[in-house]
């Protein structure tokens, strides 16, 4: 059954967080287990993100299952970063998985995905010595609990415009500090990773041929299908169209 995008918004207004959600800690101790490069890095990241776990896929588990794929490779293509990958390959290898995740799959295939994908990274990690594994895994948190929950929040309203203003007011700080440590800690400004998870949605939606790239916009709270455009070739280099053929051309 291919995802009727049009019902996202209302989906994620009204869903009440029923499956299991990545917590803090969760990230923190996978970022553990990537810095110092433990063998049971695969199995945890399996057991955080169990796809599997939500039963029957109706139309809301599919949703869920799909933001929740985008999600789980932001957040290790941050820590493969900060283990010593760099930026080219880890972008390069999420980019490589974000085009694979095409409408339809089951959550069997979301985790063969996800295995396949955390494994990929894996195997490109440079080794380390027993020096730098114990430097790396006594170096301080980079990302913030601030910042972990500002992450969590736009996964979970991408559907909205986002703004700035609006996430600093639900987590009770200034945007101006917001706004710093946000940067300081990600590496860039909370508008480009808001547009770049928004594009890696888009990307996601643009499999499925029923779906326009006026209710991808509308979806995404883009203000007009123009804007949708403008910004997805500012991110990806390509417009719309010529992704859609390009995947198209891959999937010959």
């Amino acid at each position: 059954m291919a995802l009727n995008y049009l019902q996202i918004y209302e989906y994620l207004q009204s869903q009440n967080g029923t499956h299991r959600k990545v917590t803090y800690a969760d990230e923190q101790k996978l970022r553990h287990y990537i810095l110092t490069r433990d063998p049971r890095t695969l199995e945890y990241s399996a057991q955080i993100f169990d796809f599997e776990s939500m039963g029957v896929m109706n139309l809301n588990n599919r949703i869920q299952m799909y933001f929740g794929a985008v999600a789980s490779i932001t957040l290790i293509t941050r820590h493969m970063v900060e283990a010593g990958m760099s930026e080219e390959i880890a972008y390069g290898v999420s980019d490589l998985f974000l085009q694979q995740l095409v409408s339809g799959m089951t959550a069997e295939d979301i985790t063969k995905w996800h295995y396949e994908m955390v494994s990929t990274f894996l195997s490109l990690l440079p080794k380390l010595s027993e020096d730098n594994s114990t430097s790396l895994s006594a170096q301080p948190e980079r990302i913030s609990r601030l910042v972990s929950e500002t992450i969590n929040y736009v996964h979970k309203n991408l559907h909205t415009p986002l703004t700035l203003k609006e996430v600093a007011e639900v987590l009770y700080i200034t945007p101006d500090y917001l706004s710093h440590k946000f940067r300081s800690e990600v590496g860039v400004t909370f508008s480009q990773f808001v547009r770049s998870q928004k594009i890696n949605v888009a990307k996601l939606m643009l499999s499925n041929p029923d779906t326009t790239l006026a209710e991808i916009a509308h979806n995404l709270a883009f203000c007009s299908q123009s804007y949708f455009t403008k910004v997805f070739r500012e991110e990806t280099g390509m417009t719309p169209n010529a992704y859609i053929r390009m995947i198209r051309e891959e999937n010959r």
